[in-house]
């Protein structure tokens, strides 16, 4: 079975294409499943359209209760199957909440 990674990227997405890239080469064993970024117009989110992958933003900016944020980040990429979560130049603090589910 192909692990499957959910990528949390806030800006121009070039950690994304790396991991996009060795994933396709097949120098990690693993599927990108998901793109999630929480600046809108990022370009990470470009580059996943570019791959075909699925993405999807929420966003951060004025959120002020983060762990619901965190939460439904986390219910996100539970719906997308993620099995891994890759924190490629995203630029938030994720909370406890996050870190448990």
């Amino acid at each position: 079975m192909t692990m499957r990674l959910g990528v949390l990227a806030s800006g121009s997405g070039t950690n994304l294409q790396a991991l996009l890239d060795a994933c396709r080469d097949g120098r990690i064993g693993a599927e990108v499943a998901l793109v999630v970024s929480n600046v809108p117009g990022a370009r990470a989110l470009e580059r996943a359209a570019a791959a075909g992958v699925p993405s999807d933003c929420l966003p951060s900016k004025g959120v002020a209760d983060r762990a619901s944020y965190d939460a439904a980040l986390a219910r996100r990429l539970g719906e997308a199957g993620v099995d891994v979560v890759c924190l490629a130049g995203y630029m938030r603090i994720v909370t406890p909440t996050f870190l448990a589910a």
